[in-house]
């Protein structure tokens, strides 16, 4: 990776063109919310054309990681040999695992471009007074809020009434992917190979839901990581079920997670989920809230970059 992290805490997302709206609102919440943070952007991506890096040239520290041939060569080995499951292996929905081709970073806090940061997360990096290294703080995704677990081969929900199978194995707490900070040890080539392993296509022969990463993630990282609690990922379309399980109170939120669809910069698919489920639109009211506030100051940065920018070039590139 050129220009690699410095040894430090950094930021990292995966984004394309079409989540480029959520990327740069992400971006902006986190560093807002968290202003200790001096570390590297990381964007992952697959060729990511200039016009989309140019807008994200209006934070500092902004540097690239293209996704690699190994990972993209799994997945179409995966999807010829798997042709059931190919309609909904979306390549950029295993773009997270590219983090762990990083290294020199202290830790990594991987947040997914529809997130909206609305607190301090900084105390999750805080390392005095551990006993010992925990290689990934998570949150839990819908059977975690259940109370129930997943079967490890087909990553189905197993329901309470249905009994299990005496060689039947089991994945006891399951996480959503989409906000995870990861401790520095564990991005090395060595982890990375081990997860890309997990994309051979016997994992995933009996695999039945659309989960892509956070089959991965899960597989791997099982009982090896700190489940938090849903306020550092509040995911939007379980919102009741947090609520209800965790007394999760709106000014209580950290993280705030619009997984699935719609998202928030999709106006009519907003409108259409606000029409059949009222109680979100206080949820996407925060990020239209955070979108108009950062508008003005997104235009200023762009403005000052290119100042700066026609000051190191003498002119040349100004009307490029």
């Amino acid at each position: 990776m050129t220009g690699m992290p410095g040894k430090r805490p950094c930021l990292v997302t995966v984004t394309s063109e079409s989540f480029l709206p959520g990327t740069l609102l992400m971006i902006y919440s986190f560093l807002k919310c968290n202003r200790w943070f001096s570390g590297d952007i990381v964007i992952i991506h697959d060729n990511l054309p200039g016009e989309s890096r140019e807008m994200l040239s209006c934070f500092k520290r902004v540097k690239y990681l293209q996704v690699g041939e190994e990972i993209k060569e799994k997945l179409r080995h995966l999807a010829r040999a798997v042709p059931r499951f190919q309609p909904v292996t979306r390549e950029d929905r295993f773009y997270s695992l590219e983090v762990f081709r990083l290294s020199g970073c202290d830790r990594v806090i991987f947040i997914d471009s529809d997130v909206l940061v609305l607190g301090d997360i900084g105390h999750l990096l805080d390392r005095e007074g551990e006993k010992e290294t925990v290689p990934l703080l998570c949150c839990g995704d819908r059977c975690h809020y259940l109370g129930i677990p997943r079967d490890a081969e087909t990553f189905l929900p197993i329901e309470k009434n249905s009994g299990l199978h005496s060689n039947q194995r089991i994945l006891t707490r399951t996480f959503n992917s989409g906000f995870m900070v990861i401790d520095g040890p564990y991005l090395t080539g060595s982890h990375y190979r081990n997860l890309l392993g997990l994309l051979e296509p016997g994992t995933w022969e009996k695999i039945d839901t659309p989960h892509t990463d956070q089959v991965v993630l899960n597989l791997y990282f099982h009982n090896r990581c700190r489940m938090l609690d849903g306020r550092y990922n509040f995911l939007v379309p379980f919102a009741n079920l947090i609520r209800e399980k965790e007394n999760t109170r709106l000014k209580d939120i950290k993280v705030l997670h619009f997984n699935g669809k719609p998202k928030p910069w999709d106006c009519p698919g907003v409108m259409e989920k606000a029409a059949g489920d009222v109680s979100v639109i206080e949820l996407f009211k925060l990020w239209y809230k955070a979108y108009l506030e950062f508008l003005p100051e997104y235009h200023l940065r762009r403005h000052l970059h290119r100042v700066r920018k026609n000051r190191l070039t003498g002119g040349k590139s100004i009307n490029k």
